[in-house]
């Protein structure tokens, strides 16, 4: 049986510092459209990216949403400084956004005590992945880094 390439493609990225400070609102520091067609069942999506925060008590809320809000991760952090998160899910069907898994390590890499996360959204329109931050206290900064979001494609039989 022969199969299709495996195609990888660079939804967004960026190098170039974001941050937030002197609100406690949650603030989106990156947004990318995924375009009604790019994401098919079987595929996945890989959300990497670094981020930073004031090293003090209070909490500090990073999130990554794909697809029509749903939550795919939540990172609480106080006391972290800097580290680096990957998501990965996975296209289960046209209207299931993603299967992937919560936040269960600073840098979102091993094993995790979290179940698993599904979030609904439909693939048949234009989908935004967001990530996000909020300040429990407004003096403190948040930063994203760095990010790439990519998409992978899974090869299906051609004979």
């Amino acid at each position: 049986m022969a199969f299709s390439d495996y195609i990888e493609e660079c939804l967004g990225s960026s190098g170039v510092p974001v941050s937030v400070t002197g609100t406690t609102t949650e603030t989106t520091l990156a947004q990318v459209t995924a375009k009604v067609g790019t994401v098919e069942p079987g595929d996945s999506i890989e959300v990497s990216h670094i981020f930073s925060v004031t090293n003090d008590a209070s909490s500090k809320t990073l999130r990554c949403y794909v697809g029509s809000g749903s939550t795919t991760y939540v990172q609480g952090v106080t006391t972290i400084v800097q580290g680096v998160r990957i998501t990965k899910g996975y296209i289960r069907n046209a209207t299931t956004t993603l299967h992937g898994f919560s936040a269960g390590s600073a840098n979102g890499v091993g094993t995790s005590t979290n179940s698993s996360t599904t979030g609904a959204g439909n693939w048949n329109s234009n989908q935004n992945i967001r990530l996000t931050v909020a300040l429990a206290d407004s003096a403190d900064i948040g930063t994203l880094e760095a990010y790439v979001i990519k998409h992978n494609r899974t090869p299906i039989p051609t004979s």
